[in-house]
């Protein structure tokens, strides 16, 4: 999703040609897996464009600041931090560039279990909600990410924007009406994605998003330079806005 998206971004800019690499036999334009992907893939993009001289590199980031969150927490995140470690010893000329955004507040994301039930129109929270988190909107997201893919002008290392810095709290007064639950406290959702965790892999689809939350509610993945400012003609959707589009 969030590959396409970048690529219509790139595609908005004038004088620009795209080219997409995909596996064989997929159409997914974003790399989400195991080290193999995470690491060893970018590894390899990342060598073949210094050999042909490409002057910039954006990895498949787009998350909270896991530049931040401790090593043991989010095991892909872990693996972005190897790369990124790699990368800066092995990147020659090429500018690597990560763009992260914080959360996402899409349909999916606000809606996942244990967010926001839009059937009974339930917000659900663990510890006092009350930690500002950062969301930016995937469209947002590769408006960004274009604009610095192709910005004539020296990179920073981290690019970090936020479209809206809200809390839970924050949330919940947006749209309609929602009823809030408390499950809990954050050390109770710590015990929660442990549990998770002791089923094996075919848990981690329920766990990952969990633990990026967890991330975002206790402050750990919170982004701390914001340069949303760099593209002042990209004017990012609030999450009011986003909410009263979708109808969340």
């Amino acid at each position: 999703h969030l590959g396409g998206l970048i690529a219509s971004a790139v595609l908005d800019h004038p004088d620009t040609q795209l080219r997409l690499l995909v596996r064989p036999g997929e159409r997914r334009l974003c790399v989400q897996g195991g080290p193999d992907l995470i690491i060893d893939g970018p590894a390899r993009l990342l060598h073949v464009a210094r050999a042909a001289g490409v002057g910039r590199m954006v990895p498949a980031d787009f998350v909270a600041n896991l530049f931040r969150i401790p090593r043991g927490r989010i095991t892909p995140l872990d693996w972005r931090q190897d790369f990124a470690a790699l990368a800066d010893a092995e990147r020659g000329p090429v500018e690597v560039v990560h763009v992260l955004n914080g959360g996402l507040p899409d349909r999916r994301v606000l809606s996942a279990p244990d967010i926001i039930d839009v059937r009974t129109a339930t917000a659900f929270v663990r510890g006092d909600g009350r930690q500002p988190m950062d969301w930016t909107r995937c469209a947002d997201v590769a408006r960004c990410t274009a604009a610095v893919a192709l910005d004539d002008r020296p990179a920073p290392r981290v690019l970090q924007v936020a479209g809206e810095v809200l809390d839970f709290h924050g949330i919940v007064r947006i749209g309609q009406a929602l009823r809030v639950e408390r499950l809990g406290s954050l050390d109770d959702l710590d015990a929660h994605i442990g549990s998770l965790q002791q089923g094996g892999p075919a848990n981690f689809p329920a766990c990952f998003p969990l633990m990026c939350y967890r991330s975002m509610l206790n402050g750990e993945g919170k982004l701390d330079v914001l340069m949303s400012d760099r593209y002042p003609s990209i004017r990012p959707t609030t999450v009011r806005e986003y909410v009263a589009r979708e109808a969340i």
